[in-house]
């Protein structure tokens, strides 16, 4: 069953526009991050020793096959919101227990070390996923939010390059003389309601010389047999090309906030001017 929610804070008016419109994501994210958000409780509280007592968030859940159920956690954007909730919840036979008001960025902290999955107004009008991309975007200053056709894409810095995979690449990209640079970031396409879908690494070069193209065509080759061999069931390597006579989104995110993650070493270099 879907409620119908009419906007009663900042918040909601954001999300309806961006549900709306994709180009007004940023001010919904802006918004969302210093809201006050409704958890449910499961009536399971239990004191601690030190006096506090530990938080009991209730989860709700929808099928996803005969024997299977998806669990996330419901969050609410309004009393309003909230109080339909607990109607259909009465209606259905299920138990009130009472509620949680928090701070957006610590209900998402708490949420996701937790591993759980979230979503704002589930069965209304105004329900949207919320995915650990957008929290990322949210909360940390290495990412960004990028138009690209009809769709947009979330960027961030990769936060764990110590991963067997990125020697690879490495090893991969010293074998080209014409790359000069390459970054490595972690790429997503955002669907509002939905949150972030078909996550990827993207892997940004710079080349230089009269073999562009045919190096090019290679390394996304060789990126290919990678993925096969050691990240069957990972993030697919998607090389992406810097153009010098064309500044584009994901261009400007690499110049301007991050370090390349590769360049040729000394000893490529003397090989290079030597051959």
């Amino acid at each position: 069953m879907e409620v119908t929610l009419t906007p009663s804070n900042a918040l909601e008016t954001a999300l309806q526009a961006a549900l709306a419109d994709h180009t007004q994501a940023k001010a919904l994210y802006e918004q969302l991050i210093k809201a006050r958000l409704y958890l449910l409780s499961d009536g399971q509280e239990a004191p601690q020793a030190d006096g506090t007592t530990e938080l009991s968030i209730m989860q709700w859940h929808i099928p996803v096959s005969d024997d299977q159920v998806h669990y996330f956690v419901p969050l609410f954007t309004s009393q309003e919101a909230v109080d339909q909730a607990k109607a259909i919840m009465e209606s259905e036979g299920s138990e009130f227990h009472g509620q949680i008001e928090i701070d957006a960025p610590q209900a998402f902290q708490l949420l996701l070390s937790n591993q759980m999955d979230m979503a704002l107004n589930p069965n209304s009008n105004l329900s949207k996923v919320v995915s650990s991309d957008e929290i990322r975007y949210m909360l940390l200053p290495d990412m960004a939010l990028l138009p690209q056709g009809n769709q947009l894409l979330l960027l961030g810095k990769v936060l764990d390059d110590g991963l067997p995979m990125f020697g690879a690449v490495h090893q991969i990209l010293a074998n080209y003389p014409s790359v000069k640079a390459g970054y490595f970031i972690e790429s997503c396409e955002l669907d509002i309601r939905r949150g972030g879908t078909d996550s990827a690494f993207t892997l940004a070069l710079t080349l230089e010389g009269d073999r562009i193209s045919d190096d090019f065509s290679r390394i996304r080759s060789d990126c290919r047999n990678l993925h096969r061999e050691i990240e069957l069931h990972g993030w697919e390597i998607r090389p992406y090309l810097l153009r010098s006579d064309k500044h584009d989104e994901i261009s400007d995110f690499c110049l301007k906030k991050l370090e390349p993650f590769y360049r040729p070493s000394l000893l490529s270099k003397f090989k290079t001017w030597f051959s």
